[in-house]
């Protein structure tokens, strides 16, 4: 999927099951649901269930944990290389935003409804001489990291 190639995987996905649903008909083909129902259910278990494992003990099961294990090593690139750090984080601690920057801007916030925080302009507007600092400290400390706080 990663290659772009999901046509291909829809194609043979698609074959497989094409292939077991002619499997599971042939097995049912000879069965009369009129007149020996209680046949045609002893076959429909046999083909959800599967066969007996004492009377094939040389056939493999494969199951749904046997498919995803192949499919997750067969999708695995083993010549996968770390990429090189980015250059866009700085990596120096220098000041990017002032303190009189952030001030500055919270100070002069045009009053609108909520954003998805849910506060309000006119708290931050209020609120900018004590939010100024721990803004500013927060949001060099983010760019100079490259990393998003959570909270």
């Amino acid at each position: 999927m990663r290659a772009g190639r999901t046509d291909e995987a829809g194609a043979l996905a698609k074959r497989v099951r094409t292939a077991v649903t002619r499997q599971n008909s042939l097995l049912v083909r000879d069965c009369d649901i009129r007149k020996n129902t209680k046949q045609t259910w002893t076959k429909v278990r046999h083909i959800l269930r599967g066969r007996d494992r004492d009377r094939d003990t040389d056939v493999v099961a494969i199951t749904a944990v046997i498919l995803n294990d192949h499919y997750a090593a067969i999708s695995t690139d083993q010549s996968y290389a770390a990429p090189r750090a980015k250059l866009t984080a700085t990596h120096d601690s220098s000041c990017i935003l002032s303190e009189a920057a952030v001030f500055y801007n919270l100070d002069h916030l045009k009053p609108t409804a909520t954003g998805l925080d849910g506060i309000p302009a006119w708290f931050l507007s209020v609120g900018a001489p004590a939010f100024a600092a721990p803004l500013a400290t927060l949001l060099n400390q983010s760019m100079c990291t490259g990393v998003v706080p959570q909270q």
